[in-house]
């Protein structure tokens, strides 16, 4: 006997890794975010980072928070700030994917907590009511496509990271909308 309690059921453990390497990220990233293109980037990157760190694979949410890193730099070089929109599309479904590998709803909180922090930003930055509603009906179904894509099975890594991609470039190519 270890001493130790047993388990919950549907308990798991948390490991160690994710929180580090969230931890490792915050100092790294949110900076640079905060000079590249402002606090709204930093803030949306800082939660999906909090949902992240409850990721069982790092490596996976590492990777893709790298391409959520080349959207703000994308936007700097371009001078495109509509590009905050891809940005924070991959970012809930990266949260969504990572965060509820193990625990469904635990993704669907951090990843609706991620789009509604993009509303938030949207209104201060006092979006028009027509850009709103645009925004919001393809989020709302970008975000209902990678949870139905994704709860029936356990996805594979490599349909991990190609779901977040894959609404992220569904959500850059709505900008003509």
């Amino acid at each position: 006997m270890s001493g130790q309690p047993p388990p919950l059921p549907n308990s798991e453990p948390t490991p160690a890794a994710p929180t580090a390497l969230a931890g490792v990220l915050g100092v790294v990233l949110l900076p640079l975010l905060l000079w590249l293109r402002g606090p709204w980037w930093a803030a949306v990157a800082a939660l999906a980072g909090c949902g992240l760190a409850m990721a069982p694979h790092a490596r996976r949410a590492l990777l893709l928070g790298v391409v959520a890193f080349g959207w703000a730099e994308f936007s700097r070089r371009t001078a495109n700030s509509e590009l905050f929109f891809p940005y924070c599309v991959l970012l809930a479904a990266l949260v969504f994917v990572c965060a509820g590998e193990g625990n469904f709803w635990r993704g669907v909180q951090w990843s609706a907590a991620v789009l509604a922090l993009f509303f938030v930003a949207r209104v201060w930055q006092q979006a028009t009511l027509r850009v709103l509603l645009v925004e919001f009906v393809v989020a709302s179904t970008l975000w209902e496509l990678v949870m139905v894509v994704c709860r029936p099975q356990q996805p594979t890594p490599a349909w991990q990271l190609a779901v977040p991609f894959l609404a992220s470039a569904l959500a850059w190519l709505s900008l003509a909308l």
